[in-house]
């Protein structure tokens, strides 16, 4: 319950340093639709990732903890797989549109909670207009767009200002995300580094959700690598995880 809270304090301060910033500016404001259409316009050229990133979870004192390796497979739209092989657990997560797929130590945990959507897919090519529902799924007012500084930038919010609810910053001139808010999860998005020509990838992300918080951090990352759409058959991986443990 502790964790919780501090977590809960530390999110608070957080976006209150993001939201409580707003400028009384008369200055037109250009729509979420349209952010949201420049910000995925950005990745349209990436059809695939392969990302090697640390996993790093942070504990109430803020003494870090073990980093585990995490490999990543990202396919436009929506096809999506994580590896973590580290311990204390080995650990697949897969997401093929609706459906997802979560393996622990081999075993299918079907009423593990693996829903929403993968922040990776904000950076390969997306339809803007799917983009936008999914905010809206997420409770994301797009209606509303202001202006704000966060992270020493001036900034586009989608959404309401207040704390709590869901919303969305991003870089006013490179249209970039720099924090996502919805359900119980907050992400924050930092050190963009080239991955391909123009295209940028945030190296650093920091990730809140009931009462934890983890840090990811990457080592190394592939543009449009060849993947094999195996990779994300929920039906092929269940039924090789099924056999493996009735042998």
């Amino acid at each position: 319950m502790k964790i919780i809270k501090k977590s809960k304090y530390l999110l608070a301060v957080l976006l209150a340093a993001a939201v409580f910033c707003p400028f009384n500016s008369f200055a037109y404001i250009i729509p979420a639709s349209r952010i949201i259409e420049f910000m995925t316009g950005k990745y349209s050229s990436v059809k695939t990732l392969k990302i090697i990133q640390l996993n790093r979870v942070v504990d109430i004192n803020q003494e870090s903890g073990n980093s585990i390796e995490n490999i990543i497979y990202v396919m436009s739209p929506d096809l999506y797989r994580s590896e973590t092989s580290g311990l204390p657990h080995k650990r697949l997560q897969i997401n093929n549109g609706d459906s997802r797929l979560s393996v622990v130590d081999g075993i299918i945990n079907d009423g593990e909670d693996t829903a929403g959507l993968p922040y990776h897919f904000l950076f390969v090519a997306q339809n803007y207009q799917e983009t936008l529902n999914y905010f809206k799924e997420f409770g994301i007012n797009v209606e509303k767009t202001s202006l704000t500084r966060y992270a020493g930038k001036i900034s586009y919010l989608i959404g309401d200002r207040e704390d709590e609810s869901p919303k969305l910053i991003v870089d006013k001139e490179l249209f970039l995300p720099l924090l996502l808010k919805y359900h119980d999860s907050l992400f924050i998005f930092s050190d963009y580094r080239d991955m391909m020509e123009k295209d940028l990838y945030p190296y650093k992300v920091v990730h809140l959700h009931n009462g934890i918080k983890e840090e990811y951090s990457v080592k190394g990352i592939m543009v449009n690598p060849p993947l094999d759409l195996y990779l994300f058959e929920i039906p092929y991986i269940r039924d090789r995880f099924n056999k493996s443990v009735s042998e």
